[in-house]
């Protein structure tokens, strides 16, 4: 079955908070603890909570826990329904995350060239950096054409983690 994904602007989405009540769970994830958010069955936000997640916004309003909320959701693989709140450029690039395979890589060139525009390079960076559910929007499959692995939210340690479960190679030099 295919994701459900909905794209709000940070307006479109407090108004729905004022019509739906955001949930939320702390869980242990194969990556450390994480922190999850859902408004109307819809996957908002999601924060390891070792690190300050991207939007402490989100994670300051009231919600309402929710023991059961992960129980119908497998965060290992695609997730059915994400709601992803930014701007329509951090759309355009989160789509193209969301096309990138599980143990492939892409260079934020590449993304930028798939938006037509290779001198974007930096904001696709911000774009990729800025998103609001760590995993399941794969921001870590981007890696700098400069090599290396490159910065990461949540620490280099779990980038390669979650690339390595994915079965991402990493060539090493010889």
């Amino acid at each position: 079955m295919t994701s459900q994904v909905v794209f709000l602007s940070l307006h479109e989405f407090k108004e729905k908070l004022k019509i739906h009540r955001l949930e939320g769970k702390m869980f242990a994830s194969p990556y450390g603890s994480a922190e999850l958010r859902m408004l109307d069955g819809f996957i908002c936000a999601l924060a390891f909570t070792d690190q300050k997640p991207l939007d402490q916004w989100i994670y300051d309003c009231p919600y309402k826990e929710n023991a059961s909320l992960i129980q119908n959701q497998d965060l290992t693989k695609n997730p059915q329904k994400l709601m992803l709140v930014g701007t329509p450029f951090q759309h355009q690039v989160w789509q193209e995350l969301l096309k990138i395979p599980r143990g492939v890589v892409k260079f934020y060139k590449d993304i930028a060239n798939s938006l037509g525009d290779s001198n974007k390079c930096r904001a696709v960076g911000s774009a990729v950096g800025s998103n609001p559910i760590s995993w399941l929007v794969p921001c870590h499959r981007v890696l700098p054409k400069s090599g290396g692995i490159g910065n990461y939210h949540w620490g280099s340690e779990i980038k390669e983690k979650l690339l390595r479960d994915e079965g991402y190679v990493f060539k090493t030099n010889t």
